[in-house]
């Protein structure tokens, strides 16, 4: 028996000296892709490339973007991308792709055609994150130099991951939700949107392209996260605002903190809740063939500001008013992004209709024909509960004991 297992290592040892490098591929002959931005082209698309020059990112030689753009068009997305190769001297490497810029103009026209190449193809990965690009080109956004992160890419997409925890008007979304999203009967996509400062002019857009735009402290352009942007089926139809879009992150439960703000008693000052935690509920009912939809979000939080008078904090009562104003705060939210999306869009981001679905799957066999006008018409109930559990160092604000 010994002498069999002794066999079988020796065995398995012999196997693995016989694999091959034939798959291998060296780092000096890749060109590393973190960021791919596609634009509208009459006849096609113009794809662009961000390729990183690694002897830049490691600091082994200064002066020189740590970054190189390369532009292509194409009929499809995957001929415009081989076509780069003609001008890239090294082969583009996708796996490590974070960051792909859509366009508004292309967003607009319908996402269904460009994304099959990103879903389809083996040589994408499925972490990296989408955005829809507002009032300019996807690739002047992919020209923009960022500070702290010498990877453009690289600080999109960390600034959009970590923003998500701590802002509720901002999502991420992957290409497996998107598709999801995309491919469901009773669900609408959406996306966070991306702009830059500055974009209607020409001078600081172009000034931002260079390295003198991160060696300043105030810089021409910088990009900026703007709301979610509202798709029905495949194509753009419009976009939330900042209210809106926090609303959207309630309903969905993906709302990790964020900020409330409340008027003090009498509208003089104002005080500054956080939500620390915040969990929601969708529960869609048919009753005599009618769908309805109830909302319900259960948030906790603290006090993180007080700009009030005459304002005691140790009193229960107190606690109560600024719950209270807290779940008004936050149903204002929610309300406007669902007449929004109701009366302007006839677009159900929410995914109410997987909600009746879900709990009658009969009922929605005969709805989901004509769903977008009956979730235009769509009766819906949002019920908010806000515990306050802490309101900070002290009981009472020392505003009143300033002379």
């Amino acid at each position: 028996m010994k002498r069999l297992t002794a066999i079988c290592i020796m065995i398995v040892f012999l196997l693995s000296l016989t694999t091959g490098c034939g798959s291998r591929r060296e780092l000096n002959e890749l060109a590393i892709v973190p960021a791919i931005a596609i634009d509208k082209q009459q006849g096609g698309y113009l794809v662009s490339l961000q390729v990183v020059d690694p002897g830049e990112v490691s600091s082994q030689k200064s002066g020189a973007a740590p970054v190189t753009l390369y532009k292509e068009k194409g009929e499809t997305v995957l001929a415009a991308l081989r076509r780069v190769s003609v001008k890239n001297p090294r082969r583009a490497y996708v796996s490590h792709l974070q960051m792909l810029v859509i366009s508004e103009k292309v967003a607009s026209q319908g996402l269904g055609k460009i994304l099959d190449a990103f879903f389809r193809t083996p040589d994408f990965r499925s972490d990296f994150l989408i955005v829809v690009t507002k009032g300019i080109e996807a690739q002047q956004l992919l020209q923009i130099t960022t500070p702290v992160d010498k990877i453009p890419a690289g600080n999109m997409f960390k600034s959009l991951i970590s923003s998500e925890k701590i802002w509720s008007p901002l999502t991420t979304v992957t290409i497996d939700t998107l598709i999801s999203d995309l491919v469901s009967e009773g669900k609408d996509p959406i996306l966070t949107g991306i702009t830059v400062t500055h974009k209607t002019e020409k001078k600081k857009l172009e000034a931002a392209n260079k390295l003198t735009n991160i060696q300043q402290i105030r810089r021409d352009s910088i990009f900026k996260y703007v709301g979610l942007a509202v798709f029905k089926k495949d194509k753009l139809v419009g976009w939330l605002n900042e209210e809106e879009s926090s609303g959207y992150n309630y309903v969905v439960d993906n709302v990790f903190q964020t900020g409330e703000t409340i008027m003090c008693s009498k509208k003089k000052g104002r005080m500054a809740v956080v939500i620390t935690k915040s969990h929601a509920k969708i529960k869609g009912i048919v009753k005599n063939g009618h769908p309805k939809i109830q909302i319900q979000i259960r948030a906790k939080g603290r006090l993180s500001e007080v700009n009030c008078n005459d304002i005691d904090l140790t009193n229960s009562r107190t606690i109560s008013l600024i719950e209270a104003q807290t779940e008004q705060e936050i149903k204002s939210h929610v309300k406007a992004a669902v007449q929004t999306a109701q009366k302007k869009y006839q677009s159900d981001i929410f995914g109410f209709g997987n909600s009746i679905q879900g709990t009658h799957p009969k009922a929605w066999n005969t709805m989901k024909k004509d769903w977008e006008k009956r979730f235009a018409h769509l009766p819906v109930d949002i019920d908010v509960h806000v515990a306050i559990q802490r309101t900070g160092k002290f009981g009472k604000s020392f505003i009143d004991d300033i002379k």
